[in-house]
């Protein structure tokens, strides 16, 4: 179920050269959540809005200060609309279902934590959650769960349920809890492929949608890479082709730098030698 749940984090994306526009082609909009439009502005287009929603999870240590006493949102892009509230709920309790190796979002409940579902008392949202034996909630779990479920029509507060037993207190959002999300960050340098096919495409990944203003890919020894990119995955991944022939390979040292700034006006830049990782696609 959490593999439905994409935060484009999670998405395939790529890096490099000069910029289409990546909507031409596109119907519209993303729908999202009043919370999503509020941490990171309008949402990139999308040829089918109707099958997705931008929401996001609120989790600590993740904003401006990177304080682990404050909330901030990292974006979630739903693809199944019709069960937004399951979906943002087990990415909070169990975290998200990928690995980056420049950002790991942190876990707001324990490591090993099971959701259970969720379910509707009126307007509080009863999260129901198995702990492994020996740990505990940390203080701003139940807060974490109030802002990210509180983001969905009709929910007003949220309460925990742990192994079973009877749920907690009701919590409403404290706003004074949360604090603006950091400029936009680095995730990760891929090449996705298929099984018995070589990577053809570059993958610079950023954790929300942007626009690029500049952007650099060479060789570890200052060889510019010639070649095609756009942005893809809702705006969240420069994608680069290379126009000659580059061997892809595990650890190719890169040279990457860039200007990106998110729909809300922050900005990143840097530049970063990375090597590149491979990863199989089987959808």
């Amino acid at each position: 179920m959490l593999r439905r749940a994409l935060l484009v984090l999670a998405s395939i994306l790529a890096a490099s050269g000069s910029f289409p526009p990546a909507s031409t082609a596109a119907e519209g909009p993303a729908p999202s959540t009043p919370a999503y439009r509020e941490a990171f502005g309008p949402t990139p287009r999308t040829e089918a809005p109707e099958s997705c929603l931008a929401a996001v999870v609120f989790l600590p240590g993740v904003g401006r200060s990177g304080g682990a006493d404050r909330l901030s949102a990292l974006p979630l892009f739903l693809l199944d609309p019709d069960r937004v509230l399951e979906h943002a709920a087990g990415v909070l309790v169990e975290g998200y279902p990928i690995s980056l190796r420049f950002f790991e979002p942190p876990r707001v409940f324990p490591p090993g934590s099971r959701f259970l579902g969720v379910e509707r008392e009126g307007a509080t949202a009863v999260l129901r959650v198995a702990l492994e034996a020996g740990t505990v909630l940390g203080p701003i779990a139940a807060q974490a769960a109030a802002h990210t479920l509180a983001q969905f029509p009709g929910v007003e507060a949220a309460a925990v349920a742990v192994d079973g037993g009877a749920r907690g207190p009701a919590v409403k959002p404290d706003a004074t809890l949360l604090e603006p999300p950091p400029p936009p960050r680095f995730l990760d340098v891929a090449a996705p492929y298929h099984e018995g096919e070589e990577p053809r495409d570059i993958h610079v990944l950023f954790d929300r949608p942007v626009a690029v203003d500049a952007f650099r890919l060479r060789l570890d020894d200052g060889t510019a890479v010639p070649g095609q990119a756009y942005l893809h995955a809702f705006d969240m991944a420069v994608v680069f082709r290379p126009s000659q022939p580059v061997t892809l390979r595990e650890g190719l040292r890169l040279q990457v730098s860039w200007s990106v700034t998110d729909r809300a006006g922050r900005v990143s830049r840097e530049d970063h030698t990375v090597g590149l990782r491979l990863y199989e696609q089987h959808e």
